[in-house]
């Protein structure tokens, strides 16, 4: 390991946290960074928005979580639909296009206004586009395999000025938050 790395990014472990609960210290940063880059002070202190969180596995399920602690409206679309603090959750098929079931699920039928990728699926990237409000957010936190390519609809980007950004890994800022 280089020595910038473990100056930068070592941390001696509490003696009061177990190591069980320590390994969760660089994939609750990662989330941690990933809800950084949501932009939620956007949004009024008042506002609880509503946030599509795609794939319920760990880092689904970290999201969900921290984000409940913020008081966000979290809609957790899965094909198993555990709920872990979401305030919905959507049982989907694990092919095709879902994007009116799960916009249905959302207050105004029309998406929300941010929609988080944890799964790396290319399909599941298409689908989070698709749901997302005009002006929203979309966060493609869970990475795809090298090579892979999606289509974006150029309309929905442009004319409902959409955000998309790919977000990887933490910062020692949110591993020290975690």
């Amino acid at each position: 390991v280089p020595q910038r790395f473990v100056e930068r990014n070592t941390h001696l472990i509490p003696k009061n946290l177990s190591f069980e609960i320590a390994a969760l210290t660089e994939p609750l940063g990662c989330v941690i960074h990933g809800i950084d880059s949501c932009e939620l002070n956007r949004y009024p202190r008042d506002f609880s928005p509503e946030i599509i969180v795609f794939g319920a596995g760990p880092i689904g399920l970290l999201f969900v979580t921290a984000l409940a602690m913020r008081n966000c409206k979290v809609i957790l679309v899965d094909p198993v639909g555990k709920k872990m603090g979401a305030f919905k959750t959507v049982l989907i098929e694990r092919e095709g296009s879902q994007e009116s079931v799960i916009k249905a699920a959302t207050n105004d039928q029309k998406g929300a206004q941010i929609v988080i990728d944890a799964t790396g699926v290319p399909q599941v990237w298409q689908n989070a586009i698709k749901c997302v409000k005009p002006g929203g957010l979309v966060n493609l936190f869970g990475g795809c395999a090298p090579g892979t390519q999606i289509s974006i609809d150029t309309y929905l980007l442009h004319y409902q000025e959409l955000t998309i950004k790919g977000v990887y890994h933490h910062s020692p800022k949110t591993i020290k938050c975690a």
